[in-house]
């Protein structure tokens, strides 16, 4: 008998509540207005992080409904590892638009301070590129099993197609990458980290 323990869940939906092309738009303004917006990445990969972006247009509320639907979903994910939401105020800490032009990609990295962090795709083609996550336990193992082909047991990652209105969420300690974009439309996502803040009591 194997008995298998530690897995790494992803969460894995749906949203048909958002409207897409307005978030579209929207990241798009915010390109416009910084142009030349550096990125803390290697990679050319357009991106708000740490840009002070503040919800003050009018199109913002489908930001702001996609951030709490999001929120949704991430409680009742944390909900199956043991948390007690009546303990816990769900924080939002930050968010931040991707733009990927044909060609760019996303090396590997964490989000660090954070228990669960989102992606939510807003514009996608067949080959914008998927997203990679690695498999905690493989990043230690030095003398691999010879393995003939992959098993449950031996999958080093896993991906996932970027489809339009698709949100994940996973633990921001799960290293992730984002492969190259290959087709000849912008791959356009929404990134957002989340933590659990203890009640008063």
């Amino acid at each position: 008998m194997i008995e298998e323990w530690f897995p790494t869940p992803i969460y894995v939906t749906k949203l048909n509540n958002i409207n897409n092309q307005i978030l579209k738009k929207r990241a798009y303004e915010l390109k416009e207005a910084n142009p030349n917006a550096s990125t803390e990445w290697f990679c050319d990969t357009f991106n708000t992080l740490n840009k002070n972006y503040l919800l003050g247009n009018k199109d913002d509320e489908v930001l702001i409904n996609l951030i709490e639907t999001t929120g949704q979903h991430v409680f009742s994910f944390a909900k199956e590892f043991g948390l007690s939401a009546e303990k816990y105020d769900l924080v939002c800490k930050d968010f931040w638009f991707n733009i990927a032009n044909t060609g760019d990609y996303q090396e590997f990295h964490q989000h660090p301070n954070n228990h669960l962090s989102a992606v939510y795709y807003v514009q996608t083609d067949e080959q914008s590129g998927n997203i990679v996550f690695k498999n905690p336990e493989s990043i230690g193992d030095m003398f691999q099993i010879p393995t003939e082909a992959d098993t449950r047991l031996s999958y080093k990652t896993a991906e996932y197609n970027p489809i339009e209105s698709r949100l994940l969420i996973f633990k921001s300690n799960l290293l992730h990458m984002v492969e190259k974009n290959k087709s000849n439309k912008d791959r356009i996502s929404i990134a957002m980290n989340f933590y659990f803040d203890r009640k008063n009591t």
